[in-house]
């Protein structure tokens, strides 16, 4: 008898995670279609929506927030493989902030990576999410796409375009080093919103500016020549300085308040805070935390809950957390959204309950860690979290066994801090870091980082109004920023 042949085993294909799977296939899936914003070319700003077609008939698409002027890739999301109702209901979500029109495919492509590239000569690098997914939804950036000739920057020059109140000071020392001074611009929206009318008009518009920071600029030098007189009448209210004066130089008022070594020494503080390295590895990918997110459909409810809490459709998020707890009640993850979401419905004390007890069950989670942290400086429980924190006010000290560390960590950690230096009283510390984290993470979760700046300047206002309104300092403040009336695009 002839021997048997020995049958082989058959080899399991797992299915590949939505991330992977857009990585090596979404290429290979024909585009359903393209959409741009309808008014990219005179707002310099585009939202690009590219969306592919699965054989099923599910849809999976990028969304790519464009700025032509200066950053490049500034933010983008993905959905994947999504039902065609779905698609529409996000779609309709998207035109109902912002009206979107087709667009051929070469041209978003060009937008795309032509911003790309421009911002890259400058060294700003597109949103974290872009080369690590959402780049692979678009065709390779290869001599197959036609090339468009299509104007990055404003007047050949990089271009910034940001609120008064809202400077981004990590930009522009940015464009300082690379562009260097002079060869970009900023330009500061009123409280209306800047928009760009047809070139007729720009001449007209660059004089309204030249006269926005001339009345800024004589007021300065007004205060600069006051004298013991002067300041009396103000601090009783006979005199007074504009708003517009007060917010475009508030932190320069402020910085004015503190002497050269106590900003020195404050700044290697930060410099040595920010002394660790940045993991370019996923939850899924970092041995800490693979595990809670083994399982691709609790991976993909999760990441479906987040965009949910972050856009405000809450509605039956709470239930939904609920019922995934008593089916995943290890997760850590879980009911830190569940804490959001109830914060988010205005059920505070719940939120906080549940804060506490997620650092009762997983004291050893940094997450559940850092949001009791939080919890505890609200309630200006200063003395217990210095006592968790062991004094260590470092991610190198707190953790010295870890080599690198996530986004999320990074920022989790830094915005606490910000917080516990804010309400502490150290104002300058508190700045600083939140300029570096600015720097570290660009583009990182900026709804966030806008309202610890919020919170930051009225600190900040308060601070500089107490200086001016100080015998011995108000006099010594002005006299210190004299010098920089002739910065008018600072």
């Amino acid at each position: 008898m002839g021997k048997k042949k020995k049958k082989k085993g058959k080899v399991v294909q797992l299915p590949l995670s939505p991330e992977n799977y857009i990585r090596s296939r979404a290429r290979n899936l024909p585009l359903f279609e393209c959409m741009i914003s309808d008014g990219w070319k005179e707002s310099g700003m585009a939202n690009i929506l590219i969306a592919r077609n699965h054989i099923n008939g599910n849809i999976t698409f990028g969304i790519y927030l464009v700025d032509l002027y200066c950053l490049g890739v500034k933010d983008t999301l993905y959905k994947f493989n999504i039902s065609r109702s779905k698609y529409q209901e996000l779609k309709n979500d998207i035109e109902y902030e912002e009206k979107i029109i087709p667009c051929d495919y070469v041209l978003a492509h060009n937008i795309i990576f032509g911003a790309l590239e421009f911002a890259g000569e400058f060294g700003f690098d597109p949103h974290k999410d872009f080369d690590k997914v959402t780049n692979y939804i678009l065709e390779k950036d290869d001599d197959t796409i036609e090339l468009m000739d299509i104007e990055f920057g404003r007047n050949g020059k990089p271009c910034i375009i940001t609120e008064v109140d809202k400077k981004p000071a990590n930009v522009i020392a940015q464009l300082e080093k690379t562009a260097g001074h002079g060869n970009f611009e900023v330009i500061f929206m009123d409280k209306e919103g800047y928009y760009f009318d047809d070139v007729e008009e720009e001449e007209e518009e660059n004089n309204e500016d030249d006269e926005y920071w001339k009345e800024i600029h004589d007021e300065l030098k007004e205060l600069g020549s006051w004298n013991e007189a002067d300041w009396k009448e103000f601090r009783e209210g006979k005199k007074e300085i504009s708003d517009k004066t007060m917010i475009a130089f508030m932190n320069y008022f402020f910085h004015a308040g503190f002497n050269e070594d106590q900003i020195g020494k404050t700044r290697e503080e930060v410099d040595r805070m920010m002394d660790f390295s940045i993991s370019h590895e996923t939850f899924e990918e970092s041995d800490l935390y693979a595990g809670f997110f083994s399982d691709d459909k609790l991976k993909v409810r999760i990441k479906e809950i987040s965009d949910m809490i972050t856009s405000g459709k809450t509605k039956n998020v709470i239930p939904t957390l609920k019922t995934l707890i008593k089916k995943h009640p290890d997760n850590p993850f879980l009911y830190n959204e569940l804490a959001v979401a109830l914060e988010d419905k205005g059920k505070i004390r719940k939120s906080e309950d549940i804060v506490i007890y997620t650092y009762q069950k997983f004291p050893d989670n940094l997450f559940a860690k850092f949001s009791y942290l939080q919890y505890l400086i609200l309630y200006n429980k200063f003395e217990e979290v210095a006592e968790i924190l062991d004094n260590k006010w470092t991610l190198s000290e707190l953790l010295p066994e870890r080599k690198s560390f996530l986004p999320a960590e990074v920022f989790e950690f830094h915005t606490l801090l910000i917080q516990y230096y804010f309400r502490t009283g150290d104002l300058l510390k508190s700045d600083f870091i939140l300029d570096a984290l600015s720097n570290l993470l660009p583009g990182y979760s900026e709804n966030r980082l806008d309202i610890l700046l919020d919170q930051l300047n009225s600190g900040k206002l308060d601070f500089v109004n107490s200086l001016l309104n100080d015998e011995g300092k108000s006099k010594e403040v002005v006299q210190r920023i004299s010098t920089l009336q002739n910065h008018q695009n600072i």
